[in-house]
């Protein structure tokens, strides 16, 4: 399994965008993929009004007809989540793991950091 997490120390750099392109990208070669959100717009209770851009897009993939179990969403607000996320990923088959950060990570998003090493 291939992970990539996407980075930059600056909001509005298109790390959602870059995301949605290579998870489109890979899903054209037939790959299985998961994609993490590691943002601030992941839902954190039940009660999420607002759909994030991953959720949107995600919404849109399934539309043409990409859904589980080429294509997966994970919100990951917390590091227990991204943890249990890139498990289930490996275990479950994925090729690739994209993962999209927020520009200034909290301790929560420091596991998908790690990520790149």
């Amino acid at each position: 399994m291939h992970t990539i997490t996407i980075h930059a120390a600056k909001g509005g750099s298109g790390r959602t965008t870059t995301v949605m392109a290579l998870a489109s990208g890979f899903l054209a070669l037939g790959k299985r993929v998961m994609v993490m959100d590691c943002t601030s717009q992941a839902c954190r209770g039940p009660k999420c009004q607002e759909l994030s851009t991953l959720q949107t897009w995600i919404a849109a993939m399934e539309a043409c007809r990409f859904r589980p179990p080429e294509l997966e969403l994970a919100e990951c607000p917390t590091d227990e989540r991204v943890e249990d996320a890139l498990a289930a990923a490996a275990t479950r088959g994925f090729d690739v793991v994209l993962i999209d950060t927020q520009a200034y990570p909290e301790d929560a998003r420091t596991v998908a950091l790690h990520r790149l090493i």
